[in-house]
């Protein structure tokens, strides 16, 4: 494989910054202020107010339909932010109480802040109308929202007889900013009104040819002699564990018990680089992971991440492909992480050493994950990744990212080396960037087990360009990886190919009680072996409508034509996508799809049918229960191969916005009729699994947190017959932060 010359042949053109909506000077005062949600502290009276006068969605910078005034102040290094949302029906107000991060429907406000002046990334602070906080990131040069940033900060909200209140209290040394005399931030404040539509209002307008958000922000001055500061954060914690678990029909062994003691550390070194380091961490997984339906799958399914750890500054390791997938780390030692922001340049380095070493085995057809062992023990390997960005002032940004595993033994390494940009051409086009070599040896046993070269090194390559404005918008893809490329510490699961892909649609607006949006959508992609021939190809359309009880519905028809081992697979596919709120507290989803596909485990065609529904259902402010349902079949020449189900039943009871109990049940069943199987013999005719899982949290802020659970999982097969409980843990965990 060549690298393309596109790559190495960027141009550097001179842009016209775009211009803010607006500039506004922050005051100060020396007056306290309680975060209350009451807003009658005096220090109020003299700040300036910020009406929110633009709806963005569904209008294009139309008056608003509700009357909602901001406020905002700086007082002893803590900025304090409030919000007047005027409501004429208070009692349609849509507001639980909820697990931090986890108020996305809700009426709420939010403000977001670019501390930089560099419109590439941007802090977000969201509370609903009872006091729930979210907090993101916003990474531009992704398009991306991310809640894996955590930080410590205040809020309340409460509803009142004419709408609700909310206060805010973000103190200086929970962001990162320059450090100059006096600031200039670029700020936007929102307001979400969940109604019939999904109404936002906005400080600043938004132009939709725009595609770059946080460029269309307002310009916030002030906050003179603000210094950032470096500050300490120690969190320990204490985890105890009761485990058991045995194999089929023997007794349960005696309980391991375990005990130990962790150390979490946030140290600010400068003011815009911190370090993170664990000890001992508890990487369990506090929250069981959704269930899922893999039969009959080509390609392993990611999973995603939930840990602490991994979550904090994961934004800074973030590149077009995923190069760096966390999940791939299992049972870690120790964790170190250095994450900062000066000026133009932007790194992250993260070192952790894991007790085992998962590996992903790619090729262009299918995937499989492996462990790799010394004997019957798992090996232990050091993972390294590091990643370094700059910006330059035209809107480009180029970035590289190395990541390198090795086994405790020195008997495995993977490395991985990555050069990737991404350029913001003007206010509707960006281009994407990244070209990536890699080398990895395997052990001896490794490679005779599962068929490996000792020594391979290879390349991928990726490009993608984007036009977006408010009616039309067009993508085209190009991507390639050869058939030695090995990303063991992200995830990579298909390999020995390239595909191009080129896609448009058109956008309709409406300003009218029925429906708000319309969307045609066309995707054609082709795909060929590292041969040059052929193994996929497809042509699908779509059309997408947003309409009254904040419905979307999507229809999707194509055709395609695989190519799996040495045969053709060309066929047909239709899909059907429903989401909507109708009242509040409701969200409810229904996917259908029917396909024509390839029987993978016989090499042989099939039609598909899979379905999907989704209820979020809340019983008052308190009780929220989750479902889903998932069913997936398969029909060969003969009758069903398969029929597969999972359910998965969360039930919340959210005492305050601190304190939470989650029962978890997840149940999951395949049928087979076995003789319809080449090797009959090595399938079940049926196959169930079920967990459960019952946790109570509490959570003081992210990291002083208290949880005690308890799960167990039990499993049925040809050989049980029956029901048989094979794990069960239970466990505790206290850690609590400690600032300075």
């Amino acid at each position: 494989m060549k690298y393309p010359a596109w790559f190495f042949t960027i141009g550097l053109i001179a842009l016209t910054a775009p211009g803010y909506a607006a500039d506004f000077i922050l005051q100060s005062s020396t007056q306290p202020i309680v975060v209350d949600a009451r807003l009658d502290d005096e220090a109020w009276q003299n700040a300036e107010r910020l009406p929110l006068n633009y709806e963005t969605k569904p209008g294009n910078n139309t008056k608003p339909i509700v009357a909602t005034e901001a406020m905002m102040l700086e007082h002893n290094n803590t900025l304090y932010i409030a919000f007047k949302a005027y409501d004429p029906q208070p009692e349609k107000i849509r507001a639980f109480l909820r697990d931090r991060d986890n108020g996305p429907d809700d009426d709420k406000v939010l403000i977001t802040i670019d501390t930089f002046n560099s419109g590439q990334i941007a802090y977000s602070f969201t509370v609903n109308a009872l006091g729930v906080q979210t907090d993101k990131v916003r990474n531009e040069a992704n398009d991306e929202d991310s809640t894996s940033w955590d930080a410590t900060w205040d809020s309340a909200g409460r509803i009142t007889d004419f709408g609700y209140l909310v206060e805010m209290a973000i103190p200086l040394n929970a962001l990162r900013f320059p450090d100059r005399d006096r600031q200039q931030w670029r700020i936007n404040l929102e307001r979400s009104y969940p109604r019939e539509q999904a109404y936002r209002y906005a400080l600043n307008p938004k132009d939709r040819n725009n595609s770059c958000v946080i460029c269309q922000f307002s310009m916030l001055q002030g906050l003179e002699g603000a210094k950032p500061s470096a500050n300490l954060e120690l969190s320990p914690s204490l985890v105890y564990s009761q485990s058991q678990a045995r194999d089929f029909d023997t007794p349960w062994p005696s309980a391991d018990k375990d005990s130990e003691l962790g150390l979490d550390m946030r140290w600010g070194i400068t003011p815009n680089i911190s370090l993170n380091a664990t000890i001992n961490p508890d990487f369990s997984q506090i929250e069981a992971d959704a269930a899922q339906l893999n039969i009959n799958d080509q390609f392993d399914s990611g999973l995603e991440e939930k840990r602490s750890f991994f979550l904090e500054g994961s934004d800074y390791f973030e590149t077009n492909k995923a190069l760096v997938y966390t999940r791939n780390i299992v049972d870690p030692n120790y964790g170190l992480k250095l994450t900062g922001k000066e000026g133009r340049h932007t790194m992250g380095i993260m070192v952790v050493e894991d007790n085992q070493t998962k590996i992903i085995l790619p090729s262009h057809d299918s995937s499989s994950t492996e462990t790799l062992t010394d004997g019957n023990k798992p090996v232990a390997s050091l993972s390294t990744i590091a990643r370094y960005q700059y910006q330059l002032d035209n809107g480009l940004s180029l970035g590289t990212l190395l990541t390198n595993r090795q086994a405790s033994n020195g008997d495995y390494e993977n490395t991985v080396l990555s050069i990737d940009g991404f350029w913001q051409i003007n206010d509707s086009d960006r281009l994407y960037t990244q070209s990536v070599q890699s080398k990895t040896d395997y052990p001896i046993s490794f490679q005779t087990q599962y068929d490996q070269e000792d020594h391979i090194e290879d390349s991928a390559h990726f490009i993608r360009y984007e036009h977006a404005t408010d009616n039309w918008n067009y993508s085209l893809h190009f991507q390639e990886f050869g058939k030695d490329f090995r990303a063991d510490s992200g995830f990579i699961p298909q390999v020995a190919y390239n595909k191009y892909k080129a896609k448009g649609g058109y956008i309709w607006h409406a300003d009218n009680p029925w429906w708000s949006q319309l969307e045609l959508e066309f995707d054609w992609d082709i795909s060929h072996d590292d041969s040059g021939n052929v193994i996929e190809r497809g042509f699908e359309t779509a059309i997408k409508i947003e309409a009254i009880g904040q419905s979307k519905i999507k229809i999707k028809t194509g055709n395609h034509n695989k190519i799996y081992g040495a045969a053709s697979y060309p066929g047909h596919f239709y899909a059907l996508k429903v989401n909507t709120k109708p009242y509040a507290g409701i969200d409810l989803s229904a996917e259908l799809e029917w396909a024509d596909t390839v029987d993978t485990d016989n090499e042989r065609p099939g039609e598909e049918q899979k379905m999907e529904l989704i209820a979020g259902i809340n019983i008052g402010q308190h009780l929220l229960l989750e479902i889903t349902w998932e069913r997936e079949q398969l029909e060969v020449t003969g009758g069903r191969l398969f029929t597969a189900e999972a359910q998965d039943i969360r039930i919340n009871y959210q005492f305050t916005n601190n304190s939470r109990l989650r029962l978890s049940l997840i149940n999951e069943k395949v049928n087979k009729d076995t003789q319809l199987y080449l090797n009959p013999y090595n399938e079940d005719a049926k196959e169930r699994e079920k967990s459960y899982q019952l946790i109570y949290s509490y959570k003081l802020n992210p990291q002083s947190v208290f949880f005690m659970g308890y799960g167990e999982n039990v499993y049925s097969n040809d050989e049980t017959e029956q029901w048989f409980s094979d794990e069960k843990t239970f466990f505790i965990k206290i850690s609590h932060a400690w600032l300075n």
